[in-house]
């Protein structure tokens, strides 16, 4: 179980509005395993972008072997942008123990560093510091 875990959906589900975003997730550093997400879980609606269910498995195993690699080529990984026609997603450290996700469908946003201004900002951080303090320690 992951302490506070309702409390910090919130605040992922506050950022996700505040970057236009569609999903953001936050998982533990080492392992990738998922601490988060923004989403609400409704197995019966019909999801407008079709994202897989096992969709965090995947991400997870994804970022673990191209951190992997990066270790092979003596290279240190600290985040990944990725900037396609049918999405973007940023994926940036946001503690020291934690990255987060944000994945945006809607074309008309920016680029990707759009979307971590809005994390980085000071009205972002001075309303939802406690997301950092409660995030997964």
């Amino acid at each position: 179980m992951i302490p506070n875990a309702n409390i910090l959906s919130k605040h992922l589900s506050t950022l996700a509005q505040a970057c236009s975003a569609t999903e953001v997730v936050l998982f533990e550093r080492t392992t990738f395993l998922v601490v988060a997400t923004s989403s609400e879980v409704d197995k019966d609606a019909e999801d407008p972008h079709k994202l897989d269910g096992i969709r965090y498995e995947r991400t997870s195993e994804l970022i673990k072997a191209f951190k992997h690699s990066c270790a092979r080529a003596r290279e240190e990984f600290h985040s990944l942008e990725m900037e396609l026609s049918e999405f973007t997603a940023v994926l940036d450290e946001l503690t020291r123990n934690t990255y987060v996700l944000i994945i945006v469908h809607n074309p008309t946003i920016g680029p990707s560093s759009h979307i971590l201004s809005v994390l980085l900002s000071p009205q972002w951080s001075d309303r939802h510091s406690n997301l950092m303090l409660v995030s997964y320690h």
